[in-house]
């Protein structure tokens, strides 16, 4: 899967990282085979530190010769940004997922904890520690969050429409959060390629 073309808004953070990039890491909560080993080439790219965090190690990069600048922690988001020092430029939100896994047949008691609620819960818990530990020019994409509307629109759109709008996903309660703490959508992508809007695969990008 190329995910720069699958998922433009990483196309989109990668260029505005690089591009724009004033202070602080980069921030992965929630790792992956996809998104982690793209995330891992752009700090070696770049020489930011990247910090990759799951509960789960088997999600985690594997060490490399770039251990000075990937590094690995086993917790879920909230415990690591409650202790985190340092100052974060770029973070991605893609941990605990939103889909009720355990009304699937055969459902892996791994993601037990997968469910709509818990997910919304965690994602504004993380949110409201994220803001205070953000660079002032930062940014912060979710996946899997979009909003209920037929059809894909700005992020224009977004912000002059906010009352009439509902975001759902792993953002939904949290992005309104951010947007009353001063961050704006600046990207909105309603990814097609597994049919129609289902909200797993949408994506929202947010920056001050």
């Amino acid at each position: 899967m190329n995910l720069l073309d699958t998922y433009p808004l990483f196309k989109i953070s990668i260029d505005f990282i690089k591009n724009n990039y004033t202070n602080g890491c980069l921030v992965e909560i929630g790792a992956g085979p996809h998104s982690t080993p793209m995330f891992r080439q752009l700090a070696v790219e770049t020489g930011l530190t990247l910090h990759s965090v799951d509960k789960a190690e088997f999600r985690l990069p594997l060490p490399s010769q770039h251990e000075d600048l990937i590094k690995c922690h086993i917790m879920t988001g909230q415990e690591f940004l409650r202790d985190f020092e340092e100052t974060i430029f770029f973070c991605y939100m893609d941990n605990l997922d939103w889909l009720n896994y355990g009304e699937l047949d055969n459902p892996n008691p791994f993601y037990s904890d997968c469910t709509k609620e818990k997910s919304e819960k965690a994602h504004l818990a993380q949110s409201e520690i994220l803001i205070t530990k953000m660079e002032p020019e930062g940014y912060i994409l979710f996946d899997d969050t979009g909003v209920q509307l037929p059809d894909e629109v700005s992020p224009e759109y977004i912000m002059e429409n906010l009352n009439d709008i509902r975001f759902y996903g792993k953002g939904a309660r949290a992005i309104p959060f951010l947007i009353e703490n001063k961050m704006k959508v600046i990207g909105h992508s309603a990814n097609r390629h597994h049919g129609g809007f289902d909200g797993e695969h949408d994506q929202i990008l947010l920056g001050f």
